[in-house]
């Protein structure tokens, strides 16, 4: 009787300092935690949200008003850079390249020195550039080569990774390809004292030249 006694008393005691608890209003933790960025700021175009997120992960980024400029400026960058015989395996890049004084190779050499590609998509909220294995480039080009070119046109920028992958089935077959990839900036690791590396696992830099003009495969 005397234990069912204790037992009682402590079980009010618990609810009694419990219920004092309650009456003590403290400020929500992490109330000033920033929202997630799930969809589009109003202030700002998708183009500028990609430009910001795609320079802040360490990518470098040129707008040319034309595919005719846009290979007058890949070719300046080559030529500073020395950097000869690139592998571009788009027989349209190819074409404009060598009209601008440049000569690449479709074959990916151990000493090639920059891989030339287009893209899917561009994904605004990562920064990031969205590529595939049924763009007929091969997947080591994205990856092997020390420096990626990337060429692409605005109208190709979407906000979130859904909106890439829906242009992912619509650029090919109904069914997605073998490999999807999101290339955000140079490839990066870090040692246990968060030393960063860039170029460890595949590209050291990465350069995209954005398009303002629509493809001509688009036009009406």
């Amino acid at each position: 009787m005397q234990n069912q006694f204790n037992n009682d008393t402590a079980r009010n005691n618990i609810l009694q300092n419990l219920h004092k608890a309650l009456q003590i209003k403290t400020e929500r933790p992490f109330s000033k935690e920033e929202t997630p960025d799930f969809y589009m700021p109003e202030s700002e175009t998708v183009l500028a949200v990609f430009t910001k997120r795609f320079e802040q992960a360490g990518g470098r980024l040129s707008v040319c008003s034309s595919d005719a400029a846009c290979a007058e400026k890949i070719a300046l960058l080559l030529q500073a850079q020395q950097w000869q015989n690139p592998c571009c395996r788009s027989p349209k890049w190819a074409t404009l390249l060598q009209q601008a004084g440049i000569d690449t190779q479709t074959t990916l050499a151990p000493q090639t020195p920059a891989g030339i590609t287009p893209c899917i998509a561009l994904v605004a909220q990562t920064g990031s550039i969205l590529v595939t294995s049924g763009m007929e480039m091969g997947r080591a080009l994205t990856v092997f080569p020390p420096v990626h070119i990337v060429v692409a046109y605005v109208n190709q920028i979407v906000y979130d990774i859904e909106q890439a992958l829906n242009l992912a089935t619509a650029a090919g077959s109904p069914q997605l390809p073998s490999l999807i990839g999101l290339i955000t900036g140079p490839a990066r690791t870090a040692d246990i004292e968060k030393t960063l590396v860039l170029g460890a696992h595949g590209p050291k830099a990465v350069y995209l030249f954005l398009i303002e003009a629509i493809p001509a495969a688009q036009q009406p």
